[in-house]
């Protein structure tokens, strides 16, 4: 999550709900909270997804060397990027960029080969040029706007190796369900005027494809689409993507109410009331799922 017109910011910021919000004291777009809530959510949702991909963390035909180098762009809680360190040899250095380090991994639980740096993904440093074997990107969706969405893209081109690969997992919008008011649910509806009124691109799977070779890249792909179910009927994992889709739009929560319910809901009460209504009826309502896509792209060899 990064915008290259914003600094970094390492300080606390809490507003009334007591949370962090990085757009609170920058002009980042990004509505997500990042404070230790956030990082559980993460953390959990980046598991959910390992297990969802049979186990699989790097999807382009890849094998890496000693010396190459992994970056997780928007990193976040620095979950993947971890993980991905027990699967590659130590000889791979892994490093993650985010605008904010408030929920990186401490060090005493970041293996050696692991860093993490404060940056904009729509401005990576200037000294990378043809640096970055692989380059992993996930969720940014709704936190961009086009141009910026277009300028990371480029920024990845740049920084990859000839030859390197790309990999950015989005989800669909819209959620799948057979039943009309979950689809048509008023929390769905919030988190679309919420992207309207920043101007961020909430449809990114439609265009992700087209933009990647636009920016340069090869051999592109939509390689993965899966369904993550949304209730106890699903099992396990049911059970906690329900749960990380009611956290995140928890997280909407304060920049909602800020905007005055945005027109759909009256206060606090009535928005936690929203959020209960939305979880009763995924439990209810089997085959309710949300779909991600996942992309692939190369830089050309002769770049």
């Amino acid at each position: 999550m990064s915008r290259s017109s914003s600094p970094v910011f390492t300080q606390r910021n809490e507003g009334d709900s007591g949370r962090f919000y990085i757009s609170e004291v920058s002009e980042f777009s990004y509505y997500l909270p990042s404070d230790e809530t956030e990082r559980e959510r993460l953390n959990l949702q980046s598991q959910l997804f390992y297990e969802l991909f049979d186990n699989r963390y790097i999807l382009p035909p890849i094998s890496f060397k000693e010396g190459d180098i992994i970056l997780d762009s928007g990193t976040g809680s620095g979950h993947w990027l971890s993980s991905v360190a027990k699967h590659v040899p130590e000889t791979v250095q892994l490093r993650g960029i985010d605008i904010s380090s408030r929920i990186f991994p401490p060090p005493s639980l970041t293996p050696p080969n692991v860093t993490f740096k404060t940056g904009s993904i729509t401005s990576l440093p200037k000294e990378w040029n043809n640096y970055i074997s692989f380059i992993h990107q996930r969720l940014l969706i709704g936190s961009l706007q086009e141009h910026h969405w277009k300028k990371s893209l480029s920024e990845m081109y740049r920084v990859l190796v000839p030859g390197g690969w790309v990999q950015l997992q989005e989800p669909n919008w819209t959620l799948t369900s057979p039943s009309q008011m979950i689809r048509d649910h008023t929390a769905y509806a919030l988190k679309n005027e919420l992207c309207r009124k920043r101007l961020t691109v909430w449809d990114i799977v439609k265009h992700l494809a087209s933009w990647l070779e636009q920016a340069g890249f090869v051999n592109v792909e939509l390689v993965e689409k899966i369904r993550l179910p949304l209730g106890s009927w699903g099992g396990e994992r049911g059970r906690f993507g329900l749960k990380n889709i009611l956290e995140l739009f928890r997280g909407f929560k304060k920049p909602i109410m800020d905007g005055g319910g945005l027109g759909l809901v009256g206060g606090g009460g009535a928005f936690d009331a929203m959020l209960n209504d939305l979880k009763a009826q995924c439990e209810a309502t089997p085959e309710t799922y949300y779909k991600y896509s996942v992309f692939i792209g190369q830089k050309p060899y002769s770049s």
